[in-house]
């Protein structure tokens, strides 16, 4: 990832001089069809560039991973949403986006980590409640998860629940942010200082990835032991 690279980055430039050419003539491609879509009046037709092969991940990678996900259902939910997050970040990480749209772009991209995250900590606490046979209901919100995990189960550490609640708090502040009803946003408001925003937002982003990477690899850790 990109965690401590400029904002340059969109256009690196160290990149090996094949690379740079390819990614100049793939532009002047992608710009040209545009122009064509436009003169014939196709704009909104859809054209199918293949996708490259290989870089989303199946859905099995993550039935496999994650194997001590007892639902189904879930276990098929967050394999998806692991797809989405897959494209959207070759999607960030290979177009020269800028401003407002990578804003939109990376806020869609903690939304969707935040909710994978969420997920883990559920399918956790449900199959431990289980297997300990504690009577009680599984918690139904991100905060009682967290708590569940950390406090009465001790599957996760401090720093990682501290963390989740870090990301949970984001994840509530950016719904928050979503809704016109509620005249809030995250700081600074969208429009007051867009560039700078667009690099803090990706800053969290990456942070974002770093918690959930653990999450995952601590609950696989844990669950290993009962398979």
């Amino acid at each position: 990832m990109w965690r401590d690279r400029p904002f340059e980055r969109r256009r690196d430039p160290k990149l090996p001089d094949e690379i740079q050419g390819l990614r100049d003539s793939i532009g002047k491609g992608l710009a040209k069809l545009e122009e064509g879509l436009e003169i014939m009046g196709m704009l909104d037709r859809s054209v199918g560039i293949e996708f490259p092969r290989g870089l989303i991940r199946k859905a099995e990678f993550w039935r496999n991973r994650w194997s001590f996900i007892e639902n189904k259902d879930l276990l098929t939910d967050l394999a998806y949403r692991a797809q989405a997050h897959d494209c959207l970040r070759w999607f960030i990480n290979r177009f020269d986006i800028d401003l407002s749209v990578l804003i939109v772009v990376a806020f869609t991209n903690i939304v969707l980590i935040a909710s994978i995250c969420e997920g883990l900590c559920y399918a956790a606490c449900a199959k431990e409640m289980r297997r300990r046979k504690i009577s009680q209901s599984v918690p139904k919100k991100f905060n009682g998860l967290i708590n569940m995990l950390y406090q009465t189960l001790h599957i996760i550490d401090a720093d990682l629940a501290q963390d989740l609640h870090w990301l949970r708090e984001l994840r509530n502040d950016l719904h928050v942010y979503n809704s016109v009803f509620s005249g809030k946003s995250i700081n600074p408001p969208l429009g007051s200082d867009v560039k700078e925003q667009a690099v803090v937002l990706l800053r969290k982003y990456n942070e974002a990835i770093g918690v959930y990477s653990r999450l995952a690899k601590m609950l696989e850790q844990y669950f290993a032991k009962y398979s």
